[in-house]
């Protein structure tokens, strides 16, 4: 079975070059693509992709990429939703991870980062990469540790088999740490 792909990216230029990338992966399938927010949620809830690729911003949209983020994982918590930014902006970040991404990837990354990124949402753990790096800054580490152990402490989100997402980059396992240290430490990670 394909992998099926939402691409969600308000410049064209962008957007044709990521399809162009997935396309030549035999086990993705593109099956759609939007410039907005509403258009991204209507298109989610018609063809149920596995995977949302969604920029954050989405200039022009009266509905963000986190406030799409937000409505598609809501309502379809299998759908996986890979954030897509050119900067590393830690509140937008953060609020993606809030509205329920399980990923993180720069516009700057490799068609191999990419790749990694689709296949480990995919296996329920989380991705991120800035810069072109894989593995990230330890801010943007520790924000998706604290959002899948929330996320797996959230009753209305536990199913019987269910557990929380692994945090993980491409190369390193990641030291996910309770909640509250990140809170405390403001967005640090513990020492």
């Amino acid at each position: 079975m394909k992998i099926k792909i939402l691409l969600v990216e308000d410049y064209p230029v962008i957007r044709e070059g990521f399809r162009a990338l997935l396309e030549n992966q035999p086990e993705l399938e593109v099956v759609g693509e939007a410039d907005n927010g509403a258009a991204a949620v209507e298109q989610a809830l018609r063809l149920h992709p596995h995977v949302v690729i969604m920029d954050i911003t989405l200039r022009g949209s009266e509905m963000t990429g986190i406030k799409a983020t937000q409505k598609i994982t809501s309502l379809h918590h299998e759908i996986k939703v890979i954030a897509l930014s050119e900067s590393e902006d830690g509140a937008r970040i953060k609020g993606m991870i809030a509205a329920g991404a399980s990923g993180y990837l720069s516009k700057g990354c490799t068609s191999d980062e990419l790749m990694a990124a689709i296949q480990t949402v995919m296996q329920g753990k989380c991705y991120f990469s800035v810069g072109g790096q894989s593995g990230g800054s330890g801010r943007i580490r520790e924000f998706f540790a604290a959002r899948s152990r929330a996320k797996s402490q959230r009753p209305d989100r536990a199913r019987a088999g269910d557990r929380a997402p692994d945090c993980a980059g491409r190369k390193q396992q990641n030291d996910c740490r309770r909640p509250e240290d990140f809170l405390q430490n403001r967005g640090r990670p513990p020492p």
